[in-house]
């Protein structure tokens, strides 16, 4: 099997692990919360405004769909589907990493959505790791110019590569690449982690960095650990290290009660475990900027575009319906003091 190959098999080999992950049912760490019901909210439904703004565009709510998949045929439909459901909800779209384009140009196609999604924000999405290994930073600003994306994503996943069975393990260096990058990069930078959570020492660097958002990408929604598991049946000391591994991580309501009313520049988006709108809804009460999620799509976009759609819009529902069962006019109304322990 050559390079190209190995990459776009491990994108679905990791896209039908994730998919029987999430036909798994887990509970969420934000099941821990219980939201505190006004009885008389003095607003009327119709009144509450779920929209906000993000990378200079309108959007309909503090909702964003994390980065999925690409490089494979099966990989292109649901990022096709993916583009027309975003365009249609009004949220913002992240496409999966884009590092095999610069080894075969023909996997272009499946990132290639911007036709289909013209004015919701859409981002593409490099591995921090490969920066100045695989690809520079002149080949960033044309992937985006190319994919016509609003921004740029930077995913960093130390854990996850080290698991794999030629993953990418030398982070050294990385801080002041992603410096770098920003400076450079005529466009804004965000950085997420992709399932182990961003601790607030790690949220604090990257925001002296001056990147326009991290994703904290909390422990919770897609255990790589059970993926890479999964993935290394024909290596069994290896699939017993991912074992271990399966839970490895900080939960987002751990992560976004340590960075609570800190001084930021960056926004602050919260994934991991994130399953519908009420989650979204204790999401920004805990501080986050926005939400985001990427399993609960998974299977109705390999489906079609009508089945993402219809998810988006009954995630966008339950957060109109959470904010007025709490007097919240909008999503910054949202606060702390909605929440109590469940």
């Amino acid at each position: 099997m050559s390079g190209d190959d190995h990459i776009a098999q491990r994108k679905l080999d990791h896209m039908r692990a994730a998919l029987e992950q999430d036909l798994g049912g887990r509970g969420s760490a934000f099941d821990r919360f219980r939201a505190v019901h006004n009885a008389l909210p003095e607003i009327a439904l119709d009144s509450v405004d779920t929209g906000c703004e993000f990378l200079g565009r309108r959007i309909a709510a503090p909702f964003m769909i994390a980065s999925l998949t690409g490089g494979a045929p099966e990989a292109g439909i649901a990022n096709r589907n993916l583009a027309r459901a975003a365009q249609a909800a009004r949220v913002p779209l992240a496409l999966g990493s884009a590092k095999i384009v610069f080894r075969d140009p023909g996997a272009l196609d499946t990132f290639h959505v911007r036709a289909l999604c013209p004015d919701i924000p859409l981002l593409a999405n490099l591995g921090l790791a490969d920066l100045g290994r695989r690809f520079s930073i002149d080949d960033c600003a044309r992937l985006v110019e190319t994919l016509e994306a609003d921004a740029l994503i930077f995913h960093i996943n130390p854990l996850h590569e080290a698991m794999q069975a030629r993953g990418a393990t030398d982070f050294t260096g990385l801080g002041a690449l992603l410096g770098d990058a920003v400076q450079q990069l005529d466009i804004p930078v965000i950085v997420k982690e992709v399932g182990h959570g961003v601790c607030a020492d790690v949220f604090r660097r990257l925001d002296a960095c001056g990147v326009y958002g991290v994703d904290i990408a909390g422990q919770g929604g897609t255990s790589w650990g059970l993926i890479e598991e999964q993935r290394a049946q024909d290596d069994p000391q290896r699939a017993a290290v991912c074992r271990t591994f399966r839970d490895w991580g900080l939960c987002a309501p751990d992560i976004l009660d340590s960075l609570y009313g800190i001084k930021r520049n960056a926004r602050l988006i919260a994934s991991g475990g994130v399953r519908n709108g009420v989650d979204v809804f204790k999401c920004l009460c805990l501080g986050a900027d926005m939400a985001a999620a990427a399993l609960p799509l998974l299977a109705p976009a390999l489906h079609s575009a009508e089945a993402a759609a219809a998810r988006l819009d009954i995630i966008i529902r339950e957060l109109r319906l959470a904010l007025f069962a709490t007097g919240c006019p909008t999503p910054g109304h949202a606060h702390r003091g909605l929440l109590i322990p469940a």
